[in-house]
């Protein structure tokens, strides 16, 4: 699929844009995953918001997007090949969107859902290297981050298909309760 790689000096823009496409998000610490803000998981971001944001030193951070109406699946596996027939899954029962790399082969794929719904979590199992994977859904209370630098590569995090920047939320495929702990 077509990469897009998004620089990470245009948080202004994408904060403003994610907006517009019906994304909740906040605002993440430069260099980690994590948001900036305490209380962030009841941040009702808007434009004004963002521009704060940006004159308080935040430029070069990153986005994050909250889970409480965009679920993500969240396939934390280092095996190319059981990651392949987890996007096939996805693709087959839940909907095709873009997948957010930070250090694959993991990857991120969001979704829309209608109410809220609390973080699933697989069993972990390790590999004969001792490398532990697993695989989630974030959901209410949770965020992934949907531009920046992954803390570990120290690259931008890249988009497979289509950004959200370049989705509006209503358009994103849906994911249930049932279907998220299927996938699990």
């Amino acid at each position: 699929g077509k990469c897009q790689t998004i620089l990470v000096d245009k948080n202004k823009e994408y904060g403003h844009r994610l907006i517009d496409n019906g994304y909740a998000i906040v605002p993440i610490k430069k260099g980690f995953k994590a948001p900036m803000i305490k209380g962030w998981q009841a941040i009702d971001a808007d434009h004004e918001l963002v521009d704060q944001w940006v004159s308080n030193g935040h430029r070069d951070g990153g986005v994050g997007i909250l889970c409480k109406s965009t679920a993500a699946c969240d396939i934390d596996c280092y095996d190319k090949e059981v990651n392949k027939k987890l996007l096939v899954w996805l693709r087959e029962n839940v909907g095709d969107t873009g997948r957010r790399v930070g250090q694959a082969p993991k990857f991120v794929m969001p979704y829309r859902v209608s109410s809220p719904i609390k973080k699933i979590r697989s069993a972990e199992f390790s590999d004969d290297l001792g490398t532990k994977h697993a695989v989630e859904v974030l959901g209410e209370g949770q965020q992934f981050v949907a531009f920046g630098v992954h803390p570990a590569t120290k690259e931008p995090y890249r988009w497979f298909g289509n950004s959200l920047a370049d989705v509006n939320w209503q358009d994103l495929p849906g994911i249930t309760k049932e279907k998220a702990e299927a996938f699990v």
